[in-house]
């Protein structure tokens, strides 16, 4: 898991929401994802308490943000131990122990159901970026591309759909990469709203 972590971390950084985005974190079903055949889960409350479940059998601890480190403090099982951020979304949470090399993983067991880890964040974002649609994993070649000038720069989009007509699902690239999420104005009345380096829909405002 290490070795696996290791390497994706660098690609999907650009990803990652900030370790305050509570409504993310709180009160969700976070399973420990390790190579260890115990299922623990961990809850986080709104009190700063946390809830532990080895196979059912619960205990109590803490939690508790430090915003300016980018860390968080948990204590659990009698141990108190600082992790710094390295990763968080809707559906993974990826911790480093501080001044050390061991990774802390959860994952949301509401958004990834069997769990597989390896599998969300390759076909989500690495597969994605390397222009394969990660819904179907098969190769897409698009119908036409060109190169536009946006409020936020010269963007690049792939039309799969109708071709020089922006439509959701076509793939949107800025500097070879995937355009960052946001809203992009690219003619004095249209907007396409970008998310994961696809048009998430387009607007007139």
């Amino acid at each position: 898991m290490r070795i696996f972590i290791e390497k994706i971390l660098p690609k999907i950084l650009s990803y990652s929401e900030k370790l305050d985005k509570l409504t993310v974190l709180i009160d969700e079903p976070w399973v420990v994802n390790d190579d260890s055949q115990k299922f623990t889960k961990f809850i986080f409350r709104k009190d700063n308490s946390l809830l532990i479940s080895d196979n059912g059998s619960v205990t109590l601890g803490k939690w508790d943000l430090l915003n300016k480190a980018n860390s968080i403090l948990l204590e659990f099982n009698n141990s108190l131990k600082l992790y710094n951020h390295g990763f968080l979304d809707e559906a993974v949470l990826i911790l480093k122990i501080d001044g050390g090399s061991d990774y802390f993983v959860l994952v949301n067991q509401n958004k990834i159901p069997n769990l597989d880890l390896e599998n969300y964040l390759e076909s989500k974002y690495v597969n994605k970026q390397d222009g394969i649609n990660y819904r179907t994993k098969q190769s897409l070649t698009p119908k036409s591309r060109a190169k536009i000038n946006s409020d936020k720069g010269e963007i690049i989009i792939e039309y799969f759909s109708s071709p020089n007509m922006p439509s959701k699902g076509d793939f949107v690239l800025q500097n070879g990469k995937n355009a960052p999420n946001g809203k992009y104005k690219i003619d004095s009345m249209f907007f396409i709203h970008v998310f994961n380096g696809e048009i998430e829909k387009t607007s007139m405002f």
